[in-house]
């Protein structure tokens, strides 16, 4: 049989031996330095509540738009067709003048 060569990487595949990259501290020798504090973000003023859409309480803005674009695509929609039937079972006003009287 082939002999195994173990460069660190047979071990480090069974779990055992090498040092994996998590579990190395960087900041293990800076202990003396204090933590780093983070900043906080500046307070952003809160939108004008008018011109806030009038939602019920957790809904997202975006899903009332949404439904409001679909419901007016939908009533135009039903208006065209309305309109088209009419048209074509109704003549308008200017097809009843009688012509050559």
């Amino acid at each position: 049989m082939e002999e195994e060569v173990d460069d660190g990487r047979q071990q480090a595949r069974r779990g055992r031996g090498s040092i994996s990259p998590l579990n190395v501290n960087p900041l293990a020798d800076d202990e003396d330095e204090p933590p780093i504090e983070e900043e906080e973000a500046p307070e952003v003023a809160p939108p004008d509540a008018n011109k806030l859409p009038k939602c019920p309480p957790g809904v997202p803005h975006h899903t009332h738009s949404v439904t409001a674009i679909a419901r007016r695509k939908q009533e135009l929609d039903y208006d065209f067709k309305t309109r088209s039937r009419l048209a074509r079972t109704h003549p308008s006003d200017e097809e009843q003048v009688p012509t050559g009287i």
